[in-house]
């Protein structure tokens, strides 16, 4: 009877915890969500619209990555409506099953407040609020590795099959997304040599079980590469192409922006730290996981600066996006705040992340465009739909292809209202989608910034004597310092 009453209630608190888990990831994507659609551009971000180009034609790969990101957001499209909203709210329940996977990924090594709130203090950082709402192969990852680091601990604590099965298939999927988490790959296979049942781990079959897991994932996708001369590594070439005080440059901002982008939370727990009683409760932890869980940790963003000098790698700030998981817990454990305190501390900075955003976004939305640069301060989405206008101006066939300057064909196949498919770069390896058999039956419209000099006469190239060009001048965005924007449109009707 006491065994049946312990049993029922440990299943009651399962359940409460699913539903609060739940309703916390609908909460975090519907305000973010919302906050996105409040005071982004009228158009989304170029590398947004790019997840969707490559995700609706569904192959092993693309010439600059490898394409399970860029599946979600086809699949993702296949039910929800084609605006920006449901772009911003796939962007933003990424990032809420990254906090859920960290979630259970923390309470691996702590429970109660603690676990709640080394997990709420990530919102401290703009990679799971801010810089989440730019879904791209580096914001993916943000869920990827948390819940990849997760499995492998419960294979490796837990020995179950399933483990095992499914870290191998988060492994794969990550690797997938981008090869950059092999970096976090290495640094599990570091953990697992410093882990206490390393023995009983490497004697089980588990660890064999999730490389075959993840090799048979990825074999497709090694298949097409051999197939496609490697397209994109030769994108990881491009970007050692730099001099050494660009690489040098770009190392010190990455490595200084990753402490720069945890102070927040740092700093809180150390005010958690300072408040707390002098008898309060602290968090306590097997010592034994102590090592693998530094590795886990610290390990990524070391062992990126490291690949980074050693490879002449120029790194990007986005680099930095997924390390970090594991901060907030790291830093609790060694600054030992009360439970009751870094709880407090946690849900307010939670709450004022929700509330102050949220109450400034008119401000913000009115303010965005004069410091907006780079492709988000120009009028994608106005010229997609000036350029839509003219192919059904000049032809009652349906738009099935746009090519030319690179944002603009891109946000084009997104806002037609279509079915189109991007011709990008007039490559047709990087677009094996298109054929000129099929530009002949489908036709092509072409969108080139006057500047742009390759693309107009990429499009001349393809129009005849019966179709149509054009020059339009666009307005950008009230407020940004783009200003007008010439295009040039060529209109290459089907036969």
């Amino acid at each position: 009877m006491l065994k049946a009453q312990s049993m029922h209630r440990r299943i009651s608190v399962i359940q409460r915890s699913s539903l609060l888990l739940c309703l916390a990831v609908l909460l975090h994507t519907a305000v973010w969500t919302l906050y996105g659609s409040l005071t982004e551009p009228s158009a989304i971000h170029p590398d947004t619209a790019e997840a969707y180009v490559w995700g609706r034609e569904f192959l092993w790969g693309y010439y600059n990555h490898p394409p399970v990101w860029a599946w979600l957001a086809g699949l993702w499209f296949k039910v929800w409506p084609r605006t920006n909203w449901a772009f911003y709210a796939l962007s933003e329940f990424n990032a809420a099953l990254a906090l859920m996977g960290v979630w259970l990924l923390v309470g691996c090594f702590v429970s109660g407040a603690f676990r709640l709130g080394a997990t709420l203090l990530l919102l401290a950082t703009p990679f799971y609020t801010f810089f989440a709402l730019k879904f791209n192969a580096n914001t993916i990852l943000l869920s990827l590795w948390p819940w990849t680091v997760y499995f492998f601990i419960s294979s490796i604590e837990r020995g179950r099959l399933i483990h095992a099965l499914m870290f191998g298939a988060f492994a794969s999927s990550a690797l997938l997304s981008k090869y950059f988490s092999a970096i976090l790959l290495v640094c599990c296979f570091v953990a697992s040599l410093l882990h206490a049942n390393r023995r009983r781990y490497y004697r089980s079959v588990s660890p064999y079980l999730s490389v075959v897991v993840c090799l048979a994932m990825i074999l497709p996708h090694v298949v097409w590469l051999f197939d496609n001369d490697f397209l994109p590594f030769k994108h990881i070439e491009s970007l050692a192409a730099y001099s050494d005080e660009t690489i040098l440059w770009h190392l010190m901002s990455f490595a200084g922006g990753g402490i720069l982008f945890n102070t927040g939370i740092i700093g809180l727990v150390w005010l958690a730290r300072r408040l707390s009683p002098a008898t309060g409760d602290t968090p306590a932890i097997d010592p034994t996981k102590l090592p693998y869980l530094l590795v886990l940790a610290v390990g990524p963003y070391l062992l990126t600066i490291e690949v980074a000098i050693v490879g002449h790698i120029r790194l990007s700030p986005s680099f930095s996006i997924p390390i970090f998981f594991l901060v907030p817990l790291i830093t609790v454990l060694a600054l030992c705040p009360d439970s009751r305190r870094l709880m407090q501390i946690a849900t307010i900075a939670g709450a004022l992340v929700i509330i102050v955003p949220l109450a400034a976004s008119p401000l913000i939305h009115s303010l965005r465009p004069q410091f907006d640069k780079g492709a988000v301060a120009l009028p994608l989405r106005a010229v997609a739909e000036r350029a839509v206008a003219a192919w059904h101006e000049t032809t009652s066939a349906p738009l099935r292809l746009v090519a030319g300057s690179p944002p603009y064909a891109t946000e084009a196949a997104f806002y037609s209202g279509e079915d189109t498919s991007e011709f990008i770069g007039f490559d047709m390896t990087h677009s094996p989608w298109v054929s000129a058999n099929r530009i002949k039956e489908q036709g092509l419209l072409v969108i080139c910034a006057a500047e742009y000099q390759k693309c107009s006469s990429y499009g001349w190239a393809y129009a005849d004597k019966a179709d149509r060009s054009l020059e339009i001048e666009v307005d950008s965005p009230q407020g940004s310092r783009a200003g007008p924007v010439a295009i040039t449109l060529f209109i290459i009707v089907p036969n």
